[in-house]
């Protein structure tokens, strides 16, 4: 978490991130690097032998002009198709609007409304009067890597002992790299400087 000792409490903010097995040993090889920008962000860095990997988790806050958070719509798969998938599950909102526009702006995807799943692995936030679940937690992923998400999906009651109303969120992540292709090498033109010395063909370049 971003905070700080005295403010490591069930009703603090933070923010995590939770690796794998595999991502877990790693991170633990490129040793260990994490960084808290405050108590709503922390970065983990992993460096893969492919390519080093970046984990921002976000814990942000909600607009206080209208106090909701972020809702993408399944409307949005039509008018932002490399952001929002078909598989979104609420009305978009104002907010919603914001983050579908600065994915689309820095080449995000919102890769949780890409895979199809039943409403209990979709859904993170129930709301305590209506009753009704949302999608309001999202894993926002470079649209270079899209091919490398194979499964985001939530998971209920895994997060019961760390004081949140929020469902853990999980991705599950294979690097497909496209191989560059060797360039043959052109030779580079060798002189024979001796053959300056043989005045016979000395001669006949002359001639020539």
């Amino acid at each position: 978490s971003g905070a700080s000792e005295k403010e490591c409490t069930r009703v603090a903010h933070g923010a995590a991130v939770c690796l794998g097995p595999k991502a877990s040993r790693a991170w633990r090889n490129s040793g260990s690097i994490w960084r808290s920008v405050n108590s709503r962000i922390v970065a983990v860095r992993i460096k893969c032998q492919s390519i080093p990997i970046t984990v921002i988790a976000v814990y942000a806050p909600v607009n206080p002009s209208n106090g909701l958070n972020a809702r993408v719509g399944v409307e949005q798969a039509s008018s932002a198709q490399s952001v929002v998938g078909k598989h979104a599950v609420d009305k978009q909102n104002q907010n919603g609007r914001r983050l579908a526009d600065f994915c689309l702006f820095n080449g995000f995807m919102i890769t949780n409304t890409f895979f199809p799943h039943k409403p209990v692995h979709q859904t993170t936030w129930m709301h305590p009067k209506t009753k009704k679940w949302h999608m309001f937690d999202y894993i926002l992923v470079n649209r270079k890597f899209r091919n490398s998400i194979q499964d985001v999906r939530a998971h209920r009651g895994e997060t019961g002992g760390i004081g949140t109303d929020h469902h853990l969120l999980r991705a599950k992540v294979c690097l497909h790299l496209k191989c560059r292709k060797k360039t043959t090498e052109t030779g580079r033109l060798k002189l024979d400087y001796e053959k300056l010395n043989n005045e016979k063909l000395v001669a006949e370049f002359q001639t020539k």
